[in-house]
């Protein structure tokens, strides 16, 4: 016989509000579940954990079905790592988060600690969804919501989600039969502009509420805002993985940019110094050194150095003939700093 799954589930606004209440009774058709949720609400919370203080847990003795709760006073995430690590006898099958009361698409992802519990599980090798309905209200209406939660959750058991990949799935704050269905999406390219409402006490001591004015630009009827805004369920794919792999290249590349004009900077320098020891050797008996001090005291070390560099022009028409343009720009860098150096010389 079969196991059934083992689903744990967590939210951000406490293991009393009607939107978690309404995910366990869905994840009660589907598999054994354990509830692990904040014993108050935790919204905006973000990936926060507790350090500096004490958690406390404790199991909820009467519950509305057959799965076992328990409340903790720590974050969403603080949840996820007590139950994975304290609570349950194996490792779940699947975390769920949610139902949250309120938008988690497009920048708000960042910022949820319904989609923070969800990411912690897919840390510690779980597959996980974020579910979130686009209505703040306390009383508002999840039902609607319920097949689509079931569909999703067992579309992603039966396919064996990837640990690393986490749902963050979202509902628009439509009726009974409105939804017209479940579109896969990319994250809108949208932020909010924050104000800050400034008050002050009673005892004369200033204090901010903060609002704020969502803006989205992104206007590709591929984003989660899209979706929303015409009736769809949206369903993005986010990792944790924050790597931005399309910025390899780039920096690479520049990192190598300036590797290329430091050896066409070094290579300028060994030229110039070959060129000058070449011709004090085999045209002054005074050696090297000595040949150096007579032409400084005789103000003709600049005329040494501009025949050094000499060498440097050859080399130069090369780089550019390979291709190296960079290389080239560093010998011509140096080259051009030889200038100043020789003018310089003149005034000493």
């Amino acid at each position: 016989m079969n196991q059934r799954p083992l689903i744990l589930v967590t939210n951000d606004d406490g293991i009393t509000a009607p939107g978690i209440r309404t995910l366990i009774e869905v994840m009660n058709t589907i598999g054994d579940v354990v509830v692990v949720a904040p014993d108050s609400p935790q919204s905006a919370m973000g990936h926060a954990i507790t350090i500096n203080s004490t958690l406390y847990c404790s199991e909820m003795k009467k519950v509305d079905g057959p799965q076992k709760e328990y409340q903790c006073s720590g974050t969403p995430a603080d949840c996820v790592k007590l139950a994975i690590n304290e609570l349950l006898d194996r490792k779940p099958d699947i975390c769920v988060s949610g139902v949250n009361h309120g938008s988690n698409s497009s920048i708000n992802v960042v910022y949820s600690g319904t989609m923070s519990a969800a990411i912690e599980a897919g840390i510690e090798g779980i597959p996980a969804i974020g579910f979130s309905l686009l209505d703040y209200r306390w009383n508002a209406d999840f039902s609607p919501l319920k097949p689509f939660i079931e569909k999703i959750t067992r579309a992603a058991i039966q396919n064996k989600q990837r640990a690393d990949v986490v749902l963050n799935v979202n509902f628009p704050a439509l009726p009974e039969g409105a939804i017209k269905g479940i579109r896969i999406c990319r994250q809108a390219k949208a932020n909010w502009v924050e104000k800050f409402d400034k008050r002050q006490s009673p005892m004369g001591r200033d204090y901010y509420w903060l609002t704020g004015e969502f803006i989205n630009e992104d206007k590709g009827q591929d984003t989660d805002e899209w979706a929303l805004k015409e009736g769809y369920v949206s369903v993005v794919p986010t990792q944790f993985d924050l790597t931005a792999h399309h910025a390899f290249k780039n920096l690479t590349a520049g990192i190598l940019r300036i590797k290329e004009r430091l050896m066409g900077l070094a290579m300028g320098l060994v030229l110039t110094l070959v060129g000058m020891t070449g011709f004090t050797f085999f045209f002054s008996d005074e050696g090297i050194w000595g040949s150096f001090q007579i032409l400084y005291i005789e103000g003709k070390l600049g005329s040494l150095i501009s025949l050094g560099a000499l060498l440097n022009l050859p080399v130069f028409f090369l780089f550019i003939k390979q291709y190296r343009y960079d290389r080239a720009y560093g010998l011509v860098s140096f080259s051009l700093l030889l200038v100043g150096i020789i003018a310089l010389l003149k005034f000493l």
